[in-house]
């Protein structure tokens, strides 16, 4: 268990930089062979992402409620940052002949740079599985960024969280 709680964080930034390599792939070769390769492996970890917030969503029903003073959705806050990674990665696409040097730096630097922040946890597979990020602000004054799974939390004043990894939570109602 201890090592799953140490990959759990790679695995959700490697998540997040997926649409990323999925970009540079379909646009260094858009064949239908390859478009069809990478959406099969998107359905894969999609699946496997609904998986990841089963079990944790399980784990929630031991926890203790915590309350809350302040809810706010989150998930226009990533947009712009989505938007960089797609101009960034059909941008970098080389011309035949040139190796993906670039592309690996580039990639490296996002990932080391992503696992050690604190306040970039973003998953799209997350939002395709329905969940939602939202910055909660608990009766102590201490903001973090949560997973929930309901849209209608104007009246909600006490949470169940447990901690994904770094600042992200997951939570329920």
């Amino acid at each position: 268990m201890k090592i799953l709680k140490k990959l759990i964080p790679i695995f959700d930034v490697g998540m997040s930089l997926y649409f990323y390599i999925l970009i540079y792939y379909v646009a260094k070769n858009p064949t239908l062979y390859n478009i069809t390769f990478w959406i099969f492996i998107t359905v894969i970890l999609w699946f496997l992402d609904f998986l990841y917030l089963s079990f944790y969503q399980k784990e929630l029903e031991k926890e203790s409620f915590e309350t809350v003073s302040q809810l706010q959705i989150a998930d226009l806050n990533y947009i712009g940052t989505y938007i960089s990674y797609f101009i960034i990665g059909i941008g970098i696409v080389p011309k035949d002949g040139y190796p993906d040097t670039l592309f690996y730096v580039i990639l490296g630097l996002l990932f080391i740079f992503l696992s050690r922040t604190k306040t970039v946890g973003f998953n799209i597979f997350h939002l395709l599985n329905g969940w939602h990020y939202y910055n909660v602000t608990n009766s102590d004054n201490y903001t973090m960024t949560v997973l929930l799974k309901r849209n209608d939390l104007r009246k909600v004043k006490n949470l169940k969280l447990l901690l994904l990894h770094n600042n992200i939570f997951i939570g329920t109602v």
